[in-house]
């Protein structure tokens, strides 16, 4: 009879934790569930459900997107950085900073004042770059790394013509520094170096943007059309939000 007891227990609760709201259960919280006691995890309610934190039930973006609704692309993720010049450890660590994670940087050896190039080569629209810096090499070096004050990033759009940045709100001690386009622009290639006689210590390159509308050819900046009209920016792939709203 226990035993029978016990086995009717385990079906309850196995049905209510794969039904329900709270799942009195054991373990760990499962997908799509979330929760510091394990015998009693809530439902996650994320549009990307496997981006739920299963502590505190935040709903993140796919890898590679981010802003409030997910719905800015990294154009920069993944690809073959270039530098003209040496780092620390050699040019295999050079993907490091196209990685996604801040914890993997690269450290130059000397002062080139040469750049570090990144070629984006897709039909794309960017309206910032996003510049993450060593912490530690900041710190353990101050004066020899660059800061916001000594670096240089220029971006090339698709005739080839380049213009240099200036960082928003950026202190010279700042770790993220954003720079932000004057208007959307079809990138190409992204150039970073440290100017004066510091060298670079990056962590991490975002070359963040998305499509532009093709919906309709007065939105469209390619369009033949005589009508012009604000453009749209619109992003591809999984890029609806995470968050229910």
């Amino acid at each position: 009879m226990a035993t029978d007891v016990k086995t009717l227990v385990f079906i309850v609760c196995s049905t209510v934790c794969f039904f329900g709201v709270f799942r009195p259960c054991w373990g760990v919280c499962p997908n799509n569930f979330f929760g510091t006691d394990p015998e009693f995890c809530y439902r996650c309610h994320c549009r990307v459900w496997n981006t739920c934190d299963k502590i505190r039930g935040a709903c993140g973006c796919a890898e590679g997107y981010s802003g409030s609704s997910c719905q800015y692309d990294n154009f920069a993720s993944k690809r073959t950085p270039v530098a003209n010049f040496s780092i620390v450890g050699g040019s295999q660590y050079l993907p490091n900073i196209v990685d996604g994670s801040s914890s993997t940087c690269i450290l130059e050896i000397g002062h080139s004042n040469l750049p570090l190039t990144i070629d984006i080569n897709e039909d794309s629209w960017v309206d910032a770059i996003l510049i993450r810096l060593d912490k530690a090499s900041l710190a353990a070096d101050t004066g020899t790394i660059a800061n916001a004050n000594t670096l240089e990033v220029t971006y090339y759009d698709s005739d080839n013509v380049s213009e240099v940045l200036n960082p928003h709100l950026a202190k010279p001690n700042d770790i993220a520094i954003t720079y932000h386009l004057p208007q959307p622009a079809v990138v190409t290639r992204v150039q970073i170096r440290a100017t004066g006689d510091v060298r670079l210590a990056l962590c991490e390159v975002s070359v963040q943007g998305g499509e532009w509308s093709m919906a309709c050819s007065a939105f469209n900046p390619r369009s033949t059309s005589s009508v012009q009209g604000p453009p749209i920016i619109i992003v591809r792939g999984p890029r609806t939000p995470s968050s229910e709203v």
